[in-house]
């Protein structure tokens, strides 16, 4: 794994993380208490770097699913539920298909963010007793069944 301290130079912003990063400045203006810009540009990196191969159906870069989950999660909790607008929350959401998906682990995602945002993204990942599920596998089984 590389160096984790890298990855404040290799960021880019691509339209996906543009949206998501100008929601959490606007939303940090109606809230007590900010999400730290910084915590959420690393969280997109890293979606970014684990999703870069995978392609949706409809032509948009996976990474786009994660992360439109966490600008809803963002939207939502901000007004609604500002006790849970926190960055740990986003990053959560921005992962939450990264152990599920791609060659990322729980130990990848405690030693880059922290324990706890390993444990809550893996208690929201399906894996098989043999292996990670794809969500076409999952679509197919349920077709099947």
């Amino acid at each position: 794994m590389e160096d984790i301290d890298i990855w404040q130079k290799k960021f880019e912003v691509c339209d996906y993380s543009k949206k998501l990063i100008d929601r959490i400045k606007y939303l940090n203006t109606i809230v007590d208490s900010p999400i730290d810009i910084t915590e959420i540009e690393k969280g997109l990196y890293y979606t970014r770097k684990y999703h870069a191969s995978q392609m949706r159906q409809s032509g948009e870069p996976y990474y786009s699913h994660p992360i439109e989950v966490a600008i809803m999660l963002a939207d939502f909790t901000a007004p609604e539920a500002p006790k849970l607008y926190k960055s740990y929350m986003i990053n959560v959401a921005l992962l939450h298909d990264a152990i599920e998906d791609t060659i990322c682990t729980h130990a990848d995602i405690s030693k880059i963010f922290d324990k706890n945002i390993a444990d809550s993204v893996e208690r929201l990942t399906r894996i098989k007793p043999y292996g990670k599920i794809s969500s076409g596998e999952i679509i197919q089984n349920k077709k099947i069944n």
